[in-house]
């Protein structure tokens, strides 16, 4: 039976922390090192994977498939903007921050467009060149629609303008060419950026604009001409050529006419939404919604409505309008709104409180005064049943299926006043809790009805656009991915999870053992492989000699301190730079970037609710990959994990909150290279693990979850290495010694769980008598640890001696004894 005492020397312990991806429990002898991931904190944080979530037994699938990261290798890194889907061929258009356009074709084929050309991506989210001649204007998209007709796709970029990407009619995108519109070419458009892009059955291009907000139309003869809140009515066809014009296009360009004039003024946001039978314009802005008259005479539109929350505004001369009726009342705050062909409206208001940790926040009321001063006119999206009701929708996609359920963002709204969410949730995300703002609990109408939240099916975060695809399965976007849940049928549900590197010769094991669920029908396989020394490298900070390190300014000190690298007194949110003393682009696109950091004394007097946030970029400020923004908790480690897409790089930058101390435990980045190919376990009990010698000394676990039945989920419930073969994995608790002891101040008690069971840790003196509880309730299987001040449960410190420390768990006790010298 395996002994297990837990590891005594503080900098080899210390050492194995950055090697693991999840906070996994190491017991050793000296005949055996045991590195031991079991349930919820060891599987749930800081993962490569997908498709995965914790319940009490353990690490189980999610009842959706992600259509981005299958296979395995695929992901997208980037901050999702957009999703499209072509409604005849079922091609999905993915929209991201600062990685361009990527093309899901149903074939499992994916393409990518970029500002330096047309990527295959199929295999790898870096993708090989096919097409340098089609280059976006920017990286970032931000919209997407596809002319059914002729195949084009009309892309909107954030200041790289409106990119038309011709296709020739063909599929294939080593044959496409593009087209640019902005506002230096002929016809000219308002900005850089603009927004909800499409054509009319004339050939005329609609686009929207904000900050200086208008509409334009580009048409076929060549000419543009756009709508505006500021001046009226402009020509913007051939401003470009205008030698004096150094200011936006809205200040110079010639003046058609003073009116109309969209409802909207300086700092807003006008988009061109859809055209009635009538040729009627209708244009969603933060300040309601404008309907544009068309006068085909005049070949244009001559008069202006906007529908508000304070009735409908005659804004033909002036944006701020005239009240020409006190009804109807849109009102989109928390909330959407139904506009009936009577011009009765119905409301809906979003039910929603506060979860504790947040109302305990000291910028919690300024973040709850946010929230309630948010508009109540907006409407920036719009759509239109078969009966004439106009559904108006502040920011959220907005649309209802024939069954009559609403899709609204993450939502659905069900006919029999039941809610589908499908988002983080206290209930199957708890491990999100500090990051979950809002709890949502229904729905209410303007007619008295209540609309509850029944059903919570995912713990991917920020949902933000529902669909239905052709077979009718449902798909959801969130800003990191595209779930799609199948609507039919038994279907085959895959999803993985892969460690971080693991360095063997610091860690050294030589077999991996897993326990599990796998009911009929389903699947674990739990593979490994080896790196080279060329595949990973790391800054530990062990040498206590601080390098390329500069920036975070009015900070008291920066150092190595065992093992970490210490910033004290950050005085403000600061920006730290590192330099890995590697040449120029020595890291490759494909790198995975990892850091584990924690802050200690954030600041609570910062007014920005972003007060504990940290991020982590390549290169600089100026940064090209990126984690995004992550809050962190005070104390706690935080591990930053994103991979390289756009450039190769030698620098990483932080941005750190103001903090008493900011701590960085490790630097790490895995190469796309170097590594042998994943090998299966086969023999749960324990495998060998193939390809581990002096030439690759890193190690990488993952494991592979499926199933061909959503009731027949499997459940994974440990994954365990061991310095030796066959079998090892302990059937019962296990006590290990506390360390350090003897101990003056305080003094960690690790322990193993071999099961969830009920769990009692006292501490007695040597008459027998209890003088401490540590710990008593309910406990998960694995590591656990407890750490005692030498104090009573009075509070009282405890004289100089020898005391028993004991663990009960019902089937088994166990006793060791601790030394308290002061």
């Amino acid at each position: 039976m395996l002994m297990a005492i837990i590891l005594l020397v503080f900098t080899s312990l210390a050492r194995i922390s950055w090697v693991q991806a999840f906070p996994g429990k190491l017991d050793t002898n000296e005949k055996n090192t045991v590195l031991r991931f079991t349930m919820r904190e060891d599987f749930t944080r800081e993962t490569i994977g997908w498709n995965v979530r914790w319940t009490e037994d353990g690490i189980a699938l999610n009842h959706v498939v992600s259509i981005l990261k299958h296979p395995p290798i695929l992901s997208i890194p980037r901050l999702i903007q957009y999703t499209f889907q072509d409604p005849t061929t079922g091609e999905i258009y993915i929209g991201t921050y600062n990685d361009g356009m990527t093309v899901l074709w149903p074939d499992g084929r994916s393409f990518t467009y970029r500002t330096s050309g047309v990527w295959d991506t199929t295999e790898d989210p870096v993708g090989k060149l096919i097409n340098p001649e089609v280059k976006l204007g920017r990286n970032t998209v931000i919209y997407i629609w596809k002319d059914e007709d002729t195949g084009d796709i009309y892309v909107c970029t954030d200041n790289g303008g409106l990119n038309i990407i011709h296709t020739q009619g063909t599929p294939e995108p080593e044959d496409d060419t593009i087209e640019v519109y902005s506002r230096d070419t002929t016809p000219a458009i308002l900005r850089w950026d603009p927004l909800n892009v499409w054509k009319d059955d004339e050939g005329n291009i609609y686009l929207g604009f904000h900050l200086r907000p208008g509409v334009t139309i580009l048409r076929p003869d060549g000419t543009s001409i756009s709508y505006t809140g500021e001046r009226g009515v402009i020509n913007t066809t051939s401003i470009a050529q205008n030698p004096l014009w150094t200011a936006e296009p809205i200040e110079n360009a010639p003046l058609i006419s003073r009116t109309p004039r969209i409802g909207t003024g300086y700092g807003g946001e006008a988009l061109p939404l859809f055209k009635d039978e009538e040729g009627n314009l209708y244009v969603g802005t933060d300040r309601g919604l404008t309907v544009l008259y068309y006068n085909p005479e005049l070949r244009r539109y001559d008069r202006s409505v906007t529908y508000r929350s304070r009735g409908v505004w005659d804004t033909t001369e002036d944006p701020e309008g005239v009240l020409i009726s006190p009804a109807p009342k849109i009102f989109t705050k928390d909330g959407f709104s139904v506009l009936h062909p009577d011009n009765t409206v119905t409301v809906y208001t979003l039910d929603y409180s506060f979860p504790e940790w947040l109302q305990k926040e000291s910028w919690f009321q300024r973040y709850q005064d946010w929230l309630l001063s948010r508009p109540e006119d907006t409407v920036l999206q719009a759509w239109r049943d078969k009966k004439g009701d106009l559904y108006l929708s502040p920011w959220a996609n907005i649309w209802k299926d024939d069954k009559g359920n609403i899709y609204y963002g993450s939502m659905i709204i069900h006919p029999d006043r039941t809610v589908t969410l499908y988002e983080s949730s206290l209930e199957i995300a708890p491990f999100r809790a500090h990051r979950i703002r809002r709890i949502i609990n229904g729905w209410r109408d303007s007619d008295g009805n209540f609309y509850a939240v029944t059903t919570v099916d995912t713990v991917l975060p920020s949902s933000g656009k529902i669909w239905r695809g052709l077979n009718g399965d449902l798909y959801v976007s969130t800003i990191r991915d595209v779930i799609i849940i199948k609507s039919f049928g038994n279907q085959t549900i895959k999803g993985f999870l892969t460690s971080d590197v693991i360095d063997v010769s610091k860690t050294p094991v030589r077999s991996i053992a897993w326990r599990g669920e796998v009911p009929p029908g389903s699947h674990i396989k739990v593979q490994t492989r080896t790196g080279t020394k060329d595949a990973f490298w790391i800054d530990e900070f062990e040498d206590g000699v601080v390098r390329g390190i500069s920036g975070v300014r009015g900070a008291k000190d920066i150092r190595e301190e065992g093992g970490k690298l210490v910033i004290e007194g950050v005085s403000e949110r600061s920006y730290l730079f590192f330099e890995t003393g590697k040449p120029t682009n020595y890291f490759p696109r494909g790198s995975i970037v990892r850091a584990k950091v924690r802050a200690i004394g954030i600041s609570s007097s910062s007014s920005s609710l972003s007060k504990s946030f940290v991020s982590l970029y390549t290169r600089g400020i100026y940064y090209d990959d990126y984690y995004p923004p992550t809050d962190l908790k005070e104390g706690k480690w935080t591990t930053l994990m994103f991979r390289v897409i756009r450039k190769p790089f030698n620098r990483l930058a932080f941005e750190i909150p103001q903090c008493e101390r900011f701590e960085i435990d490790y630097i790490s980045i895995e190469l796309p290279h170097g590594w042998t190919e994943w090998e299966d376990a086969t023999d749960p009990d324990g495998s060998p693990i193939p390809n581990l010698d002096e030439e690759h000394p890193y190690l990488q676990w993952r494991v592979l979850l499926s199933t061909d039945d959503v009731n027949s989920i499997p459940v994974l419930k440990e994954v365990v290495l061991s310095s030796e073969y066959g079998p090892f994995l302990p059937k019962v608790p296990k006590l290990a010694q506390n360390y350090p002891n003897p101990f003056n101040v305080r003094t960690v008690i690790p322990y193993f769980l071999s099961d969830e069971m009920e769990v009692k840790l006292e501490v007695f003196n040597v008459l027998g008598q209890k003088v401490r509880t540590l710990f008593r309730g309910k406990q998960y299987s694995g590591g656990h640890e407890v750490v005692w001040d030498g104090r009573g449960d009075d509070g009282k410190v405890l004289a100089n001696g020898v005391y028993f420390y004991r663990l009960e768990t019902g089937r088994v006790v166990l006793t060791r004894k601790a030394l308290l010298l002061r």
